[in-house]
């Protein structure tokens, strides 16, 4: 997986016209009305996983009419200077999953007010009944402020094993446990495989195995890749259901149990979900130009969230190949 933190891009402020359009935009999201879009991820979303099936099929074929994601069009207009104009297309051009998806735009514009971007990120998620606090420390980067202080009552349930490779990622490595220590889900084995880290994330992994005891630290001396530190924690694996998450991502507390509603419901053997990218400033990033790829422009497939059955794992997947990168997606 690339990494998850972007270069920081210089600071874009809110042209004055955006709160009008932001109005105008409210004014249309209460006649669309509320999609049961459901998703998960890392990175910073979550919830089920059946993503295209609880949707109304006319709002994709309204997408596919334009011949790219008006939301990546305008973003494309934010790189060359044109501020203004991206708006103007943005609001005129968006369509179905798009309008509501203004939201991550306008929040991407909040550069210098984080109260302002948080407010507009939770307007998107509002629509798939979630919602992100932030740590008072205002000193921090905002990504590295992520918090819910509304989370459910803690379940339990049959023992899931969630693998982190880590490599060199001592400055997200603690952001991205606490993210599963947080969980909801309470019955965790999570396996953290240093893969032979020149900084002190193998240290800071220890300390956090000796806060909690769900965590476990195993090393590679040689830097083997993300696939192969999978596959030695797939060794360690005592859990019933495996899945992953990197050391750079952030989850929601419910992330682990709606997954296994999800496959419990379906009667499934696996599951993946979606993700947003954000970088350390808050910013929504890395658009997607094909509307068959990310209706939205922003949420998209993340198959690293891939949620499986142990046994069907070992016994009929094996083992992820031993790649640099691209094994998710070889695996699914």
């Amino acid at each position: 997986m690339s990494n998850f933190f972007e270069s920081v891009k210089k600071a874009i402020q809110i042209p004055a016209l955006a709160h009008v359009y932001a109005l105008d935009l409210d004014r249309q999201l209460k006649y669309a009305g509320k999609k049961p879009i459901t998703f998960s991820a890392f990175g910073f979303s979550e919830s089920p996983v059946e993503l295209l099936d609880n949707l109304d099929e006319s709002i994709f074929l309204r997408a596919d009419a334009l011949p790219q994601n008006a939301i990546y069009q305008a973003e494309m207009l934010v790189k060359e200077g044109k501020r203004s104009e991206a708006l103007a297309h943005a609001f005129s051009h968006a369509q179905g999953l798009q309008i509501h998806a203004l939201n991550l735009f306008y929040a991407n514009y909040a550069t210098e007010r984080p109260e302002l971007r948080l407010h507009y990120l939770n307007k998107y998620l509002s629509a798939h009944g979630l919602r992100i606090d932030l740590a008072p420390d205002e000193a921090s980067p905002f990504f590295h402020r992520l918090r819910c202080n509304h989370t459910s009552n803690k379940v339990d349930g049959p023992l899931v094993t969630v693998i982190m490779p880590a490599h060199n990622a001592e400055g997200t490595i603690e952001l991205a446990v606490d993210s599963l220590l947080n969980q909801t889900w309470q019955n965790l084995q999570i396996i953290v495989v240093d893969d032979a880290s020149t900084d002190g994330t193998l240290q800071k992994a220890k300390d956090l195995a000796k806060r909690d005891p769900r965590v476990e630290v195993h090393s590679s001396s040689d830097n083997v890749g993300p696939y192969v530190c999978r596959n030695l924690g797939v060794l360690h694996t005592r859990g019933q259901w495996l899945t992953v998450h990197e050391a750079d991502d952030w989850a929601f507390p419910d992330r682990i149990e709606q997954q296994f509603k999800a496959l419990t419901a379906a009667n499934a053997l696996a599951c993946t979900g979606c993700m947003l990218r954000m970088n350390e400033q808050g910013q929504i990033t890395r658009p997607i130009a094909s509307v068959s790829t990310a209706q939205d422009g922003y949420l998209r497939l993340y198959f690293a969230s891939l949620m499986v059955q142990t046994a069907y794992f070992r016994n009929v997947l094996g083992a992820w190949d031993s790649v640099r990168v691209g094994g998710d997606a070889e695996l699914i």
